[in-house]
């Protein structure tokens, strides 16, 4: 039977992974925002003629 510090650290690495995943996605999808919407929201002003 694994000691409770062995298990307490085999959770972090899993939180860890988690985490990092989730950060690369997270980061990824700002990424597509970015190139996506930004470009059409500057446009946004010249239509409606307030620049």
């Amino acid at each position: 039977m694994r000691s409770m510090s062995q298990l307490h650290n085999h959770n972090h690495l899993i939180q860890t992974k988690l985490i990092l995943h989730f950060q690369i996605k997270r980061n990824r999808v700002l990424r597509l925002v970015n190139l996506i919407f930004l470009p059409q929201l500057s446009m946004f002003p010249r239509y409606w003629g307030i620049i």
